[in-house]
């Protein structure tokens, strides 16, 4: 009886772009090409799986006196060899286009952005964990490719829509675990939303209930300062929730809970005499310190003077 002709089996590939950019076939980190821009051309092909004129990539990545056509070709010779396996050719061009077939791939963006999708409260907490600590990185770290426009904008705009699910999936986690054991989420958070002014009152508070005042007055510091580089006034939400009158988790009363970056033209309406800022109610009822007074009549005193 004749043997049935052997059948090569197919890999286990997984791309990794949160975080510096990886490629795994059966769970075993491989070698990736030694140019950036092979590896930016992998990015893009499996975020953006339908085919591309051979034109397009060539304008996208490569500039003219490099011979575009050329460093494609070589391009996509290296990434066949890292992402096809015998008998499956993920990577599909001909003289005109160019593709990548992802269906039997796993992609941890593409995992990322549609874990937000869902209900992560019906999450199991354990699994949501890992996957936080597995999908919160940056996108694409240090390939940002900045000379070349058209990927940097679309490097950009990804970045930004991971860092939003990023931030979705954060807090879930953060909530859903005790008060000890969220602080290091909440922290992380910050990190991500350093201008959301709810996300970082909410983290003193906390700190504050766990009896971690030097953190707590070290975060209040730190949010102050950056908010005021900015040119945000978070009308005393940070030094209320350092001192203790907000709940936990909680904004003040018509606080939209995030702070946003101002625009250039924002700040330049009504600079020619800008009203100093609103001192917080707190300070009506009597003297506790002057530090902080001190630093609010600073500010006013300078934006007048601006």
């Amino acid at each position: 009886m004749e043997k049935a002709p052997h059948k090569a089996e197919q890999s286990t590939l997984s791309l990794h772009f949160l975080g510096e950019l990886s490629v795994r076939r059966d769970g075993r980190e491989q070698s990736l090409p030694p140019s950036r821009k092979t590896r930016a051309l992998l990015a893009y092909l499996a975020l953006n799986p339908r085919p591309f004129r051979r034109e397009h990539l060539c304008e996208l990545l490569w500039e003219i006196p490099d011979d575009p056509r050329g460093s494609l070709r070589w391009s996509l010779s290296k990434l066949r060899r890292l992402v096809n396996d015998e008998g499956l050719p993920r990577i599909r061009a001909d003289r005109t286009l160019v593709s990548l077939d992802c269906s039997d791939l796993t992609i941890d963006v593409a995992q990322l952005l549609a874990l937000v999708k869902t209900n992560l409260d019906e999450t199991p907490l354990a699994e949501l964990q890992a996957l936080t600590d597995t999908l919160c990185a940056p996108f694409l770290d240090g390939l940002e490719l900045s000379n070349f426009h058209e990927f940097y904008s679309w490097c950009i705009a990804l970045r930004e829509d991971s860092r939003q699910a990023q931030v979705r999936l954060l807090s879930a986690l953060a909530n859903r675990l005790p008060r000890a054991e969220s602080i290091t989420y909440r922290q992380r958070l910050c990190s991500l939303a350093p201008y959301d002014v709810a996300t970082r009152s909410d983290l003193i508070v906390q700190l504050r209930s766990l009896q971690r005042s030097e953190e707590a007055e070290h975060h209040y510091q730190q949010g102050a300062k950056l908010l005021k580089s900015a040119g945000i006034d978070d009308q005393g939400q940070l030094l209320q929730a350092l001192r203790g009158a907000l709940p936990a988790g909680k904004a003040p009363a018509g606080s939209t809970g995030s702070a946003h970056l101002p625009t250039q033209s924002t700040r330049a309406e009504g600079s020619a005499c800008p009203r100093p800022p609103r001192l917080p109610k707190q300070f009506a009822r009597g003297l506790v310190g002057r530090k902080q007074e001190v630093q609010w009549l600073s500010d006013a005193l300078q934006r007048c003077c601006e």
